[in-house]
């Protein structure tokens, strides 16, 4: 090859580069929210809350986090939001008839997720059902990773504005970020792909029920466990994360008080839960104050929490 060609053979894959870059940057813009102003945000000991922060500084921190209602928005432009579970209800890659037969399941047992008149281990039990109709309906389908990144794509799936600032602060203070998840995680997944494809940020852990994908990257198998909304903690254990040692400092995000028990299992030295209260929630807002160390309201953003993580490693107080 002649130094002509080289110089346009560079030239072409720079071009290319160039491109990609762009359909990236485009996708990942699309997956975050626009700021809609400063949240509002109540706490319910703003004393008790900013001397665990002092007992944090400068300690190994771990964040704990709820994705669907928690990282991303249950609202955008006046219209209800996709979570990992509403973009296979809607999305045309999957047959309508499969969509709704499992968008009618959901709706036969979405009501006993919130009746907390009933222990956690019985809705549990109740809801197994659905999961396991769910995973088989999708196994059926023949999805694959790059088909998960279209059905986001093409839905009104959206993360709250600051998940890549919150997602910058973890990787700069080298904070294990682990999302605990009921949600499909192959969708979980590629959408922090898409975040992470024009800006370099360490990866989550995730911990939900996990996939199992053939030579051919074909969805074939969803192992046990089963994680729902109501035993994720089953897996948060010592165990599954080494990293997390006895007298760890974390910081717990999550949208239903459930989320509350994710780390039920850890010996943790101090915690601060952060709860997004947004307008479909099934607790009152005096509840959540009372739960939650901080409540953010509206549907508000994550820079309170990239905020709170910079605080506990600054000098200052």
């Amino acid at each position: 090859m002649c130094i002509r060609d080289r110089k346009y053979l560079r030239l072409d894959i720079e071009l290319l580069y160039y491109r990609m870059k762009k359909v990236l940057a485009a996708a990942t813009r699309n997956l975050e929210a626009p700021s809609s102003g400063a949240p509002n945000i109540l706490y319910r000991d703003i004393a008790e809350l900013n001397a665990k922060i002092e007992k944090m500084k400068k300690k190994p921190l771990t964040i704990f986090s709820d994705f669907d209602s928690t990282l991303t928005r249950s609202f955008f432009d006046g219209k209800k939001a996709n979570n990992s579970f509403d973009v296979v209800y809607i999305t045309p890659i999957i047959p309508e008839d499969v969509r709704k037969r499992m968008y009618e399941e959901a709706l036969k047992h979405i009501s006993i997720i919130y009746d907390r008149a009933v222990s956690r281990e019985k809705r549990h039990e109740d809801v197994l059902p659905w999961w396991n109709s769910l995973h088989a309906e999708l196994l059926e389908q023949k999805l694959t990773k790059e088909k998960f990144r279209e059905i986001i794509v093409k839905s009104n799936f959206m993360f709250r504005h600051g998940i890549v600032g919150l997602l910058k602060a973890t990787t700069e203070h080298n904070v294990n970020f682990v999302i605990s998840s009921a949600g499909i995680v192959g969708i979980i997944e590629q959408s922090i792909e898409m975040l992470k494809a024009t800006t370099p940020l360490k990866d989550p852990l995730y911990f939900g029920t996990s996939e199992e994908y053939d030579d051919n990257g074909v969805l074939v198998k969803f192992k046990e466990p089963v994680i729902t909304t109501l035993n994720k903690s089953s897996v948060i254990t010592h165990e599954n994360c080494p990293f997390v040692k006895k007298g760890t400092n974390a910081i717990l995000l999550g949208d239903i008080t459930d989320d509350l028990f994710i780390t039920e299992k850890l010996q943790l030295e101090n915690l601060i839960t952060i709860g997004f209260f947004n307008n479909e929630a099934k607790t009152s807002k005096e509840e959540y104050v009372k739960a939650f160390d901080v409540t953010i309201m509206d549907d508000g953003d994550l820079t309170y929490v990239t905020e709170l993580i910079n605080r506990i490693y600054s000098d200052s107080s």
